[in-house]
C-alpha cells in the first residue's frame, strides 16, 4: 500500500483478484484494475485456497478483495465464509457472471452486499477505490439491500458533463426513455432540462442534425432493444454523421452479444443507475 510521504493518505488500493477471467467482461475487470492508476494489485490467484494461504492471512495489508465466478457453486458456502471472515472489516465482492444472477435468490453463498454482476463490476469497483483513498468505511457483509443501493449510488463528487453538452435518449420505450432522462439529469450535476432530451428513432435524426447546429459534440444514448432495422439504421447513420458523439448501449442482453463499432460502451437496463453514472464519466473523458 502507497502512501503519502507528507500527509499519511492512502495514494493505492491494494486490490487482490481471485479466480480466471474466463470471458470478455471478466477480461475487461482485470485490465481495469491492472491500468488503474491507483491500484496495486498484491496478488492473482486461482482459488480462495490459494489466496488465503499465500497472501490473505490475517492482518494482511489488502484494501479490496475480488472473487470471480463464472459458474453456480464454483465456490462453497465454507470457502466463501471464511474469506468474509477474513474480510471481515475491508472490502470483499464476488463478480459474478450471466449463468449466476439466480444464485442471489437460490443460494446463500455470498451476501447480497457482496454481489455484483460482472457487467456492473467496473463502475462499483472504481467507486471502492475511491472510498478507499478517501478512508470512507467499508459496506459489512450483513449490510440490507437497501443499504448496499444507497452505497453504490452516491453521487461522486464534480459534475463530469458541462450543462452545454447535449445528451440524447432515443427508445421507442416512453418510460424507458423519461427513466434515462431523470438520471442522466441526477448523476450529471443537475443538468439543465433542456440539455438532456429524448425521443424515439424516426425522430433522432432530425433532433440530432438540430444539435449538432448548437453543440459541436454529444452523448447519444440509445435501446438496442430489438437491434432491429430502425435501430441498425440509426447507428450507421451516427457512424456517418456524427462520429464525433460517444454512443452508449442500453440492453437487457450481456455485452457479449453485440459487436457493433459505433458503441463506446453497452450498459445493462437492469443496473441502469449505476452503469450509466460510469458510462457517461467515460464518454465525458474520451479522447
Amino acid at each position: 500500500m502507497k502512501n503519502s510521504p507528507t500527509d499519511g493518505r492512502i495514494q493505492a488500493a491494494s486490490v487482490v483478484l481471485i479466480g480466471r477471467p474466463t470471458g470478455p467482461a471478466f477480461q475487461d475487470l482485470e485490465r481495469f484494475l491492472h491500468r488503474h492508476e491507483s491500484v496495486n494489485m498484491r496478488g492473482e490467484f486461482d482459488t480462495i485456497a490459494q489466496a488465503m494461504a499465500d497472501l490473505l492471512v490475517p492482518d494482511a495489508a489488502v484494501d479490496i478483495v475480488i472473487v470471480l465466478q463464472a459458474f453456480s457453486d464454483e465456490y462453497s458456502a465454507t470457502e466463501a465464509g471464511l474469506l468474509i471472515g477474513r474480510m471481515l472489516f475491508r472490502r470483499l465482492f464476488c463478480c459474478y457472471g450471466p449463468w449466476c444472477g439466480a444464485d442471489g435468490r437460490s443460494h446463500e453463498v455470498w451476501p447480497v452486499s457482496l454481489r455484483v454482476p460482472i457487467d456492473s463490476a467496473i463502475p462499483v469497483i472504481a467507486r471502492e477505490i475511491d472510498t478507499v483513498l478517501n478512508a470512507v468505511p467499508p459496506l459489512l457483509p450483513l449490510a440490507a439491500a437497501e443499504e448496499v443501493f444507497a452505497h453504490r449510488l452516491q453521487r461522486q463528487a464534480g459534475a463530469m458533463i458541462g450543462d452545454e453538452t447535449p445528451i440524447v435518449v432515443i427508445s421507442e420505450e416512453r418510460e424507458l426513455r423519461d427513466t434515462t432522462t431523470a438520471i442522466c439529469r441526477n448523476l450529471r450535476g443537475g443538468l439543465r432540462p433542456s440539455s438532456v432530451k429524448a425521443t424515439h428513432f424516426q425522430a433522432a435524426a432530425e433532433m440530432l442534425r438540430d444539435l449538432s447546429g448548437v453543440s459541436p459534440s454529444g452523448i447519444a444514448i440509445v435501446d438496442l432493444d430489438p437491434l432491429d432495422g430502425p435501430c441498425q439504421e440509426f447507428l450507421e447513420l451516427l457512424q456517418r454523421k456524427f462520429s464525433t458523439w460517444p454512443v452508449l448501449g442500453l440492453t437487457v442482453f450481456s455485452p457479449d452479444a453485440f459487436s457493433l463499432p459505433q458503441l463506446q460502451t453497452i450498459v445493462n437496463k437492469t443496473e441502469l443507475l449505476i452503469g450509466l453514472g460510469w458510462a457517461l464519466r467515460s464518454a465525458a473523458f474520451r479522447p
